[in-house]
């Protein structure tokens, strides 16, 4: 037993492993994220949608100049 352990040359002939590394870890699919996504999108597409109301609405409205013009036109012919 002595004779393993003792001699020098026993030791430097065998090679050095490499340090071990850690392994990342399985491609497992993100269920959680994948739901926060759909979410977030669903969130976003409704979003647009009452915009894009919004903006048709607003579209449908006479200038605010022509408005004002109106008005005063009709407040002077109240005036007369």
């Amino acid at each position: 037993m002595a004779a393993v352990g003792g001699e020098s040359g026993v030791w430097s002939s065998v090679p050095s492993l490499p340090p071990p590394r850690p392994r990342s870890p399985p491609r497992y699919p993100d269920l959680y994220g994948k739901r926060r996504e759909t979410a977030k999108l669903q969130m976003l597409e409704r979003e647009r949608g009452f915009l894009e109301e919004e903006l048709k609405f607003v579209e449908s409205l006479q200038p605010a100049s022509r408005c004002c013009k109106e008005y005063a036109r009709f407040c002077n012919s109240l005036g007369r």
